[in-house]
């Protein structure tokens, strides 16, 4: 509350690929303070990657401060499977994270649906997708060339999940970025996709919610 922007730092490679996430005092940092670290969370699994992704996003919760969300693409499941999940912490679990915090200590956990996905290669919070009032999630599952890439779009009131985008062709790396473009509106970038000649120029998927139950991101529009 000092009305400097903090941020959020991973280290996915941190302990045998364990993972770290360090939450960054903004006012320490422009001012070259040596202590600028507010709060560490660590990874608990060797090969989870955590902090692959991670950034402060908004008040999901409403309870007054930002939230942080965090990707661990090499997760895996009760099962064993290495699924990929997304962590999401609100404002009491960050206090929280002051004490040395592990992954398991999140307000909210995600995760994928299948061996290799890498859930949580990428996310971003894209707004009122579905009309409900509250903010919506997309997350990315980027798998292996021999399997399509899927987005999953998750409603912030309950977490359910409203919709999977899945990608048009296999290795075209969809989802690889997903951007928040306003109005409910939103990119999904897919960096190795080709065009109608067979070169690899890579395309961008919009999409607003209309276009979300579409099955795959042929319903989009492309550019």
């Amino acid at each position: 509350n000092d009305c400097y922007p903090d941020f959020v730092v991973g280290a996915p490679g941190y302990d045998g690929n364990k993972g770290l996430v360090e939450i960054r005092d903004g006012f320490k940092v422009i001012t070259s303070q040596s202590t600028s670290t507010i709060a560490k969370i660590f990874g608990i699994n060797q090969g989870d990657k955590f902090g692959s992704t991670a950034a402060i996003i908004s008040d999901l919760d409403k309870d007054g401060g930002p939230e942080i969300m965090i990707g661990a693409p090499g997760a895996k499941n009760t099962a064993g499977a290495k699924v990929g999940k997304v962590y999401i912490y609100n404002k009491a679990s960050i206090d929280n994270a002051s004490t040395g915090q592990t992954e398991q200590n999140a307000w909210k956990i995600l995760e994928g649906s299948a061996d290799g996905d890498n859930f949580g290669v990428s996310f971003a919070v894209v707004g009122d997708v579905n009309g409900d009032g509250f903010e919506d999630i997309a997350i990315a599952s980027v798998r292996l060339p021999t399997t399509n890439n899927y987005v999953s779009i998750y409603s912030s009131k309950d977490f359910a999940l409203i919709s999977i985008i899945t990608g048009e062709n296999l290795g075209d790396g969809f989802g690889r970025s997903i951007v928040a473009l306003g109005n409910g509106e939103f990119a999904i970038g897919a960096p190795d996709a080709k065009n109608i000649t067979g070169l690899q120029t890579g395309k961008v998927y919009i999409f607003s919610g209309s276009t979300i139950t579409s099955a795959t991101a042929s319903g989009a529009v492309k550019i």
